[in-house]
């Protein structure tokens, strides 16, 4: 390894020309396995971002709150009894379809990438910060309440303009050095992208398949 990559792997920041490289390198494997990935080039600038749209079930409320879900399902459970054919049109909270749109870009401040994404229901109706904190997935709830401002919070795209939701990347390097110090003592080369968004990806229930660990390359 060169004497710049370990340097690389000691600070565990990731330069913006390797960042477009294991973007292209993730892009290559996305295609093969057509995971929904694709790259958007932002008019009036050479900045862009990759992109996935996902559809995941699971409502809002029953997130927020386990005793609600229960009373809910018992509600679609008696208008069932007492009224067959409302019960058949009835909609439980459990089985609402959240619409999520994931963004990853490149931050030239903290010199890493960041996952911005929105959230909204089905009928276009934009979930609330509080509404996306509960809807973390169950296994980084309690991380998630130790520090959630510090953690998962709301701030303008910043290419769009928008209001999105964001994963904050101040504590990037901390989860990301012992890794990549681990790869460098083993003599693994790991695509940046793809080590990192295994680890943020799963916490707003974005999931990264097995494969691109194995398959997709680091840059030269």
């Amino acid at each position: 390894m060169s004497n710049k990559e370990e340097s690389s792997a000691a600070s565990c920041y990731l330069d913006e020309k390797s960042f477009h490289l294991c973007c292209q390198l993730f892009l290559q494997h996305a295609n093969v396995l057509k995971d929904g990935w694709s790259w958007t080039v932002f008019k009036g600038v050479k900045e862009g971002y990759l992109k996935k749209t996902v559809l995941i079930p699971g409502g809002v409320h029953s997130l927020l709150n386990q005793q609600l879900k229960i009373e809910d399902d018992m509600d679609c459970l008696i208008e069932d009894q007492v009224d067959h054919d409302a019960g058949n049109n009835a909609v439980c909270e459990s089985q609402t379809v959240m619409r999520y749109e994931y963004h990853v870009l490149y931050s030239c401040s903290y010199q890493v990438p960041i996952l911005y994404f929105r959230a909204s229901t089905l009928d276009g109706r934009l979930l609330s910060l509080e509404e996306v904190w509960n809807h973390v997935h169950p296994s980084y709830r309690k991380q998630l309440l130790q520090g959630p401002w510090d953690t998962l919070t709301q701030q303008e795209h910043p290419l769009l303009g928008q209001p999105f939701f964001m994963l904050h990347p101040c504590r990037t390097e901390e989860f990301m050095r012992p890794v990549l110090q681990m790869a460098h003592a083993e003599k693994r080369r790991v695509n940046y992208i793809v080590t990192w968004l295994s680890v943020v990806g799963p916490m707003v229930r974005l999931e990264v398949p097995l494969s691109y660990c194995t398959a997709v390359a680091a840059p030269d």
